[in-house]
């Protein structure tokens, strides 16, 4: 079971921040979390930040994303071929 503030450094993680962003979107230092994602890998048996990643994803973490992106994706399609025609 994670913390909340160990779920909210794994959604920032999972929305591709970067520590730095991280701490100071918590307003946390850089080591603490640094911290957070170590403890979070180790109660996890996650062995990479790429495994988090898709470890959030599978959790929904990081879906409302990708959903706005295919609707731009789509939109951009959309009105590309309509501009074709």
């Amino acid at each position: 079971m994670l913390t909340a503030r160990q779920r909210e450094v794994l959604k920032l993680v999972a929305a591709g921040k970067s520590t730095k962003e991280i701490a100071f979107l918590l307003n946390l230092s850089v080591k603490t979390v640094e911290t957070h994602r170590a403890q979070i890998m180790e109660r996890l048996g996650i062995r990479d930040v790429a495994g988090l990643v898709r470890y959030a994803c599978a959790r929904a973490s990081c879906r409302p994303r990708a959903d706005k992106v295919f609707r731009a994706l789509s939109t951009s399609s959309r009105a590309l071929r309509d501009s074709l025609t």
